[in-house]
């Protein structure tokens, strides 16, 4: 009779609850330390968004005004066909035919966009203070050259963003010369928000 031989017993494979701990603690650290600079890259990642969607409906409402050979108005978006008060809301952009900065039932509508993010705020800075901006058949604006300013919900000016236009109705984004992290506005201080 031959003897029976008994498998050797399984080797348990894991962690013991001490090296649990010790990998869930660093990855804590780890994580811990990474979330400051990725909450970082999520507000300047809405910042850009943002300023770049601005820019592209100016671009927008100044190509179609030379298209179609007439004014054209970009407004805050108070509702699908009104011109509101806050630019935050989204904007609204129309064939002017009366050039008084306001959508009537017959004129054209030719965008209109959705909110920007929440908290955020723009605001339009002109002369003549009006609350739209108006491109020319030529597209020019109509002596409105101001500028564009978008803040996030922190208010952190580190996030502040700015669109300059000039009389000829080209959009720049406003830049940050000084190197020290904010933009620069026109006359050369930083954006405060």
């Amino acid at each position: 009779m031959q003897k029976q031989i008994s498998p050797a017993p399984h080797k348990q494979n894991g962690l013991t609850l001490l090296e649990l701990i010790i990998a869930l603690s660093i990855s804590a650290i780890l994580i811990s330390l990474a979330l400051p600079s990725f909450t970082a890259l999520i507000e300047n990642n809405r910042a850009n968004t943002s300023i770049n969607r601005m820019v592209s409906a100016l671009h927008y409402a100044r190509t179609q005004a030379i298209n179609h050979g007439k004014s054209v108005t970009l407004c805050p978006l108070q509702n699908s066909e009104i011109c509101g008060q806050t630019w935050r809301q989204g904007l609204l952009i129309f064939i002017d035919n009366n050039r008084d900065g306001q959508h009537q039932t017959n004129e054209t509508i030719l965008q209109s966009g959705s909110p920007f993010p929440a908290g955020s705020q723009i605001s339009w800075a002109a002369f003549g203070s009006n609350r739209y901006l108006r491109f020319t058949h030529e597209g020019y604006t109509a002596n409105q050259n101001g500028r564009f300013t978008y803040c996030p919900k922190s208010r952190n000016n580190y996030y502040a963003r700015q669109i300059i236009i000039n009389k000829n109705g080209r959009p720049r984004q406003a830049e940050d010369k000084d190197s020290n992290g904010i933009i620069e506005t026109t006359s050369g201080q930083d954006i405060q928000c």
